[in-house]
């Protein structure tokens, strides 16, 4: 069955640049980019979009620009991602794509962000879907503007979130996306759209280490710019040496959905909670769908990613 319209919603980071270029690459209807503050700040995500969006021959596509902080302050934000941003250098791991003849937009409020989806969308004759790779602020904020209307805009919603045993006692705390605006995420959830989460248990180890990464080999241009970014994020913003495919993930879930599963969870927005942030079990909390990915799945998932990219692994 193929794909609806969609938009992506992301914060122009290194593996959201390769979500970008696997559904370019893919020739996937990616109808509009939305650039939001999250892995870096606004500026260097802006134009890091626009120039992964060029490096695969498509400024044709519309982008907008987003949030550029969390729709409140809050000690996620401060404590967690505020920090982050300080230490994640260009959000590419340093490398600078090619540079883009097209103008970066300006941020005209929610207003405008929603008008501009609500076109395409009619443009497009339906609801588009949308994938979120960054905080759920935007789209919090579009489906306020909307209101009633939101469902007629707006189809399905996948988000990267969500962090569940046994990996939270691995690492515990919420994961970024959440963690950076968990109210927004809430106020999602409450508009009562199809919400699905991949969460970290499904991208976690959907990875390789900094050796495989340096032995593939890349078929076009696009494919060594992103092997570049693999290697330098390996190399010095990686706690380890291992590359993690997380937001390529997403869009691999997306294309494979037989792998998602009805849940019932809610938010934990309690500030002083060590649990801010965290999606948790509840009879009575919001209906969404969970995917699950075995480690055939991971396997998988790593493959089309590197495919997709035209990267081949050594024999």
């Amino acid at each position: 069955m193929p794909l609806k319209p969609f938009i992506v919603d992301c914060d122009t980071g290194r593996d959201d640049a390769l979500l970008l270029w696997c559904a370019l690459s893919l020739k996937l209807p990616l109808a509009g980019v939305i650039a939001s503050y999250g892995n870096v700040a606004m500026f260097d995500v802006l134009d890091n979009t626009a120039r992964v969006m060029a490096l695969g021959g498509r400024e044709d596509i519309p982008l907008f620009a987003g949030a550029s902080r969390p729709s409140r302050r809050h000690a996620g934000y401060e404590n967690v991602v505020a920090p982050r941003q300080k230490k994640s250098g260009n959000g590419l791991a340093n490398v600078h794509l090619p540079r883009t003849n097209r103008k970066l937009p300006e941020y005209g409020g929610p207003g405008p962000l929603a008008e501009n989806i609500e076109a395409i969308a009619k443009d497009n004759k339906g609801p588009v879907d949308y994938i979120l790779i960054g905080p759920a602020t935007n789209l919090a904020a579009i489906c306020n503007v909307l209101g009633g209307k939101t469902k007629k805009v707006i189809g399905t919603v996948t988000m990267m979130g969500g962090k569940f045993q046994p990996l939270w006692d691995q690492i515990p705390g919420a994961d970024f996306n959440i963690l950076a605006d968990p109210y927004a995420l809430q106020s999602v959830l409450e508009a009562g759209l199809e919400v699905r989460f991949v969460p970290m248990n499904a991208t976690y180890p959907v990875a390789l280490d900094l050796a495989d990464v340096q032995t593939l080999t890349g078929s076009s241009e696009m494919a060594k710019w992103a092997q570049e970014i693999m290697v330098a994020h390996c190399r010095h913003f990686a706690p380890e040496p291992v590359f993690r495919f997380h937001d390529p993930a997403v869009l691999m879930a997306v294309l494979a959905p037989e792998g998602f599963v009805s849940k019932t969870l809610d938010i934990n927005v309690d500030e002083k909670s060590e649990e801010f942030g965290r999606l948790l079990a509840s009879d009575d909390g919001y209906p969404v769908q969970i995917y699950g990915a075995d480690e055939a799945m991971h396997t998988k998932f790593r493959n089309g990613i590197l495919s997709a990219l035209g990267l081949a692994r050594a024999a």
